[in-house]
């Protein structure tokens, strides 16, 4: 069998390595912007940093760089820029590709967060927060704050009955007070939108029974006296608001009102 002529792998041969000098020269060019991004960045010049981080994830061949780059991107679109749009879309590379559960879970919270407190997309945050779940020895801590988040997305969309069933399991003696607290006041929300105000309130009272900071019960009775403000029991509320110790200039403001519809439904019921 004859050989092939020279000319037929000489073109092969020449293109090859122009190929590779080409790959090389990318690389340094990518390694060059990688680093002027860095300086950027330690500068906090993000507008200026972010496009070359963005060009360093579409054009790098070193993959440590692209997977950097991306976690970048996703921070500054999140903290400084503001695009929770594309924050999203980085996050879900960085889950996609983390070689580190550590990495690959941080990832995932942020996106649920963003998803839930930010853009406020709840469905797509109930599949974030599920997704978090299923990561395997999570301390009950951790995983019960993941299950109220579930729990206000459900309350978000109107999914009452799923929020409760979630709820639920966040009222065990075994979870801490805290958690226990927050799910008690949520249940009470709850039924204070459906309209079942004498169950709400019955909640509010479990909550308020919790040995929590005044910080924290402060929420659960303003919650309460809005409660019995909309069932028209204004002296009841008017005495819950006066329970709250260091009222803000809202407070006193809400004092003088409810004070005037007590004064005015006694007058009523006078008649």
């Amino acid at each position: 069998m004859k050989k092939p002529p020279r000319w037929i792998s000489r073109p092969i041969t020449i293109g090859l390595s122009t190929l590779f000098l080409f790959s090389a020269c990318i690389g340094k060019k990518q390694q060059e912007d990688f680093s002027q991004a860095q300086k950027l960045l330690k500068q906090e010049r993000y507008e200026e940093a972010l496009p070359l981080f963005e060009k360093v994830f579409l054009r790098s061949p070193n993959e440590a760089h692209v997977f950097e780059s991306a976690k970048i991107i996703a921070e500054l679109s999140e903290v400084k820029i503001k695009n929770y749009t594309k924050a999203i879309r980085y996050l879900e590379f960085v889950i996609a590709n983390a070689k580190k559960f550590e990495e690959s879970y941080q990832a995932l919270y942020k996106k649920a967060f963003i998803e839930h407190k930010l853009v406020y997309y709840f469905e797509d945050a109930i599949r974030s927060y599920q997704r978090l779940l299923s990561y395997s020895d999570l301390p009950l801590e951790e995983s019960a704050e993941i299950r109220l988040n579930i729990a206000k997305c459900l309350n978000a969309i109107h999914s009452y009955a799923p929020a409760r069933t979630e709820l639920a399991a966040l009222l065990s003696p075994s979870q801490k007070k805290e958690i226990r607290y927050k799910a008690k006041l949520l249940e009470a929300s709850i039924l204070q939108t459906e309209g079942k105000l004498d169950d709400a309130i019955k909640s509010y009272n479990q909550a308020l029974v919790i040995d929590v900071s005044d910080k924290e019960k402060k929420e659960g009775l303003i919650s309460l006296a809005l409660c019995y403000e909309q069932k028209e029991s204004y002296k009841n509320a008017l005495e819950t608001v006066k329970k709250i110790s260091n009222p803000d200039e809202f407070l006193k403001i809400k004092v003088s009102q409810l004070e005037r519809l007590v004064q005015f439904q006694g007058r009523r019921l006078q008649r």
